[in-house]
């Protein structure tokens, strides 16, 4: 396996494809116009603070983010607290996620996950009304879903 990547898939090797990573704005066209919702997951996962997502949140929604992940396994009460706030400050819708990616993480599967995981199935509601049209969504055609209850 290493000989493959070494000669095959390496920087230096002959099957060498340089990554591109498109801008944000440009993913989340790609995802409207499909008729999908920008989400932003795991936004703790750079290792940003709460200042620093916050800022990186309003670009994002500038740039035409809908959704903000509020619930995950990992994420502590505060994580939680933080989000949650963050969503309702941007109108975004919220979700979660229990980071099901098939079967090499045996204490996760669809719909659960670490910890006392659970979203709450309202979202999934809302989220399936937005994404069920089936021309692309514009952000004032589709309005979030209150917060109150949450």
């Amino acid at each position: 396996m290493k000989e493959a990547f070494d000669r095959f898939l390496g920087v230096r090797g002959a099957a060498y494809v340089r990554r591109v990573v498109p801008e944000a704005a440009e993913i989340m066209t790609w995802i409207t116009d499909a008729g999908g919702i920008p989400i932003l997951a795991h936004p703790y996962w750079e290792g940003l603070g709460a200042d620093k997502t916050a800022a990186s949140c309003r670009t994002l929604v500038d740039q035409g983010l809908r959704g903000l992940e509020v619930f995950y396994g990992t994420f502590s009460a505060r994580q939680i607290s933080i989000n949650l706030n963050l969503a309702r400050k941007f109108d975004l819708f919220m979700t979660g996620g229990s980071d099901f990616h098939g079967t090499f993480k045996p204490d996760i599967s669809i719909g659960t996950g670490r910890g006392s995981l659970r979203v709450p199935p309202k979202l999934i509601d809302h989220l399936r009304q937005a994404a069920g049209r089936s021309h692309p969504i514009k952000m004032n055609e589709v309005p979030c879903p209150p917060h109150d209850d949450f």
